[in-house]
């Protein structure tokens, strides 16, 4: 409903019978002046529901999202699809042992984008505090290639607080990196306390 009141806020006293195609295109337009692109997709998804619903309840004939002018895209989301909790737990399981697993497994926990977990590093995880702390992105433009940039806002910067089966991983992945510029080979006992990595003496 709190989605919903933005439109309702622009055509909700306008009988539902009444409304046109060219109406909701009129309040796409103004929500799209204040709205992020991932909300504005939300606000027509909900809309959609409500829509659909009036058609199967015989409230409307048709639908008058079906002749809007052009539907709100999702950016980043429209590549993808939500996973409910099973579905998420097998994708993860499903890249168990291999060297992307860390990364799927951050980027399923944390809800962080694809080029902002890319861009992360050590000093950005507080293992005492449970925290990742998100500074930067990956970037790739044609003119100077990859890169790291900052957010467009301070309102991008964030800290996300990781439960502990993540913190144990990332710290057992911090450790094998370590372990690899030491250049000590897989198998040897480990020379790093696996709760904060230092060296043990």
């Amino acid at each position: 409903m709190q989605l919903l009141a933005h439109v309702l806020s622009l055509i909700g006293a306008r009988p539902l019978q009444r409304l046109a195609a060219s109406d909701i295109d009129a309040v796409y337009a103004q929500l799209s002046q204040k709205l992020a692109p991932g909300t504005m997709h939300e606000v027509h998804t909900t809309l959609g529901a409500c829509l659909g619903a009036a058609v199967r309840t015989r409230k409307l004939v048709r639908s008058p999202l079906l002749d809007i002018a052009k539907a709100p895209s999702a950016g980043e989301a429209d590549h993808g699809q939500v996973l409910d909790g099973e579905q998420l737990r097998t994708l993860i399981e499903g890249f168990r042992g291999s060297a992307l697993f860390p990364i799927v497994a951050t980027l399923a926990y944390t809800g962080a984008r694809r080029n902002e977990v890319l861009a992360l590093r050590w000093s950005d995880l507080d293992v005492s505090a449970r925290t990742l702390r998100i500074e930067r992105a990956i970037d790739m433009t044609s003119l100077h290639g990859l890169g790291i940039k900052g957010p467009k806002t301070e309102r991008g910067k964030r800290t996300i607080t990781i439960d502990g089966g993540l913190v144990a991983l990332l710290v057992a992945e911090r450790e094998r990196h370590l372990r690899i510029a030491a250049g000590v080979p897989d198998g040897w006992p480990s020379i790093y306390h696996s709760s904060d990595c230092r060296r043990v003496r």
